[in-house]
């Protein structure tokens, strides 16, 4: 049995607001509907509890907090959303009355790190509570049920204690590894995103009761700027913070032998009692955003179930990045149908109930776009050896 985190209603109209992934949600759920995942007999639908002040400030500055889940007149604003907010808005007037239409207050939101990749949005309150609510509920599941749990709304890792950054506002990866903490003494946390996972990196920067290990682009100038340092981490955390800075063209061969070569053997090393699994589409050769790895949905996908399988360690998936919404949404539609033993490379055909505002009419099969681009492997032999030589020591 496996947890899955499901949201509905006014919680779904939320998560589906996030400037950077409009509407995702909706689909990753519509596309698990459809190849008959959520009423899967392996499956438990888990409905996200709403985080509190209080659970944000497990970790975050109970300021900021505060900041996160003041109520805002989002009507001020209408004219800066887009057409599919403005429909999500539509929606979801339906579901409210008048009394939910509360005042907006006036706040240093730069202080914050609420501008430019982290605006403000309608009901961002909202979203920061179930989305920190449902990785929180899936660590939860997992305590009592030592399988696989799974919230493709989580994985918002660049999160920082008192500070929103790159399109993540709230940490709830850092807040599910601390619930973990409360059964497991050791957990390893394992990110796949294109991007450096610094929030959850710096969160337990001086523990050795939690191991990071983060893959991913790094260069002069690429964001967030850090994880160059390939062993990190301060006073007893030293050691515990391993970083696999990768250069552009990252491909699923390279992926398979940094997860084989290094990351199995930290597991090894450290016999972690629980995995957190980070599983960032924005490395896949489809990203409209990122077009800095090469990755595709099935290789990518049958990385991090076989990681799963193999070590049999209770584990949970988070999502992360991942900026054409179809193709992040069919990989982590994949993961979750291999977790539960499904003959996924089978599905031929996308669903025909998914949303048009969502999907263009044109996309018809499930596979059409999983081949790796023409882009140049950096990546080398040599490189890679060197990374493994710099974590392990061997």
């Amino acid at each position: 049995m496996i947890g899955l985190v499901h949201f509905s209603g006014k919680s779904l109209d939320a998560v589906d607001l996030l400037p950077s992934n409009e509407g995702r949600q909706s689909l990753v759920q519509q596309l698990m509907k459809g190849y008959g995942l959520l009423d899967h007999p392996k499956v438990q639908l888990l409905a996200p509890k709403l985080a509190s002040v209080d659970d944000l400030a497990k970790f975050h500055d109970r300021d900021y907090a505060v900041e996160l889940l003041r109520p805002r007149n989002w009507k001020e604003h209408e004219n800066e959303l887009s057409r599919l907010q403005r429909t999500i808005l539509k929606r979801r007037a339906t579901r409210e009355s008048p009394d939910d239409r509360r005042s907006l207050d006036q706040v240093p939101c730069a202080s914050y790190g609420l501008v430019f990749d982290c605006p403000i949005f309608p009901h961002m309150d909202e979203y920061c509570s179930v989305v920190a609510g449902g990785s929180v509920q899936a660590a939860e599941f997992l305590i009592r049920n030592p399988t696989v749990a799974i919230n493709w709304a989580g994985g918002r890792h660049h999160a920082h204690k008192s500070h929103a950054a790159g399109f993540c506002y709230v940490n709830d990866a850092v807040l599910a590894i601390l619930r973990l903490r409360r059964k497991y003494s050791r957990i390893m946390y394992i990110d796949f995103d294109l991007h450096h996972g610094d929030g959850v990196a710096n969160a337990f920067k001086l523990s050795n009761n939690v191991l990071t290990v983060s893959v991913h682009r790094a260069d002069a100038g690429f964001f967030p700027g850090t994880g160059l340092k390939p062993v990190d981490g301060l006073g007893r955390g030293t050691g515990y913070e391993i970083n696999i800075p990768t250069k552009r063209g990252l491909c699923d061969a390279s992926l398979e032998w940094i997860v084989a070569h290094i990351v199995v053997p930290k597991i090894e090393g450290y016999r972690p009692q629980c995995l957190v699994i980070q599983c960032g589409a924005d490395g896949l050769c489809t990203d409209s955003e990122f077009r800095e790895w090469n990755l595709t949905v099935s290789r990518f996908g049958r990385t991090v179930c076989q990681l799963v399988r193999r070590t049999g360690i209770p584990s949970l998936l988070l999502g992360g990045g991942g900026y054409n919404s179809l193709e992040t949404c069919k990989l982590w539609c994949y993961i979750t149908g291999l977790i539960l033993g499904e003959e996924c490379q089978g599905w031929a055909q996308l669903p025909d109930d998914l949303d048009d505002e969502l999907v263009d009419f044109r996309e018809l099969e499930f596979w059409t776009h999983d081949t790796p681009r023409n882009m140049a492997e950096q990546n080398t032999h040599e490189y890679l050896l060197y990374l493994q030589s710099a974590i392990l020591g061997c």
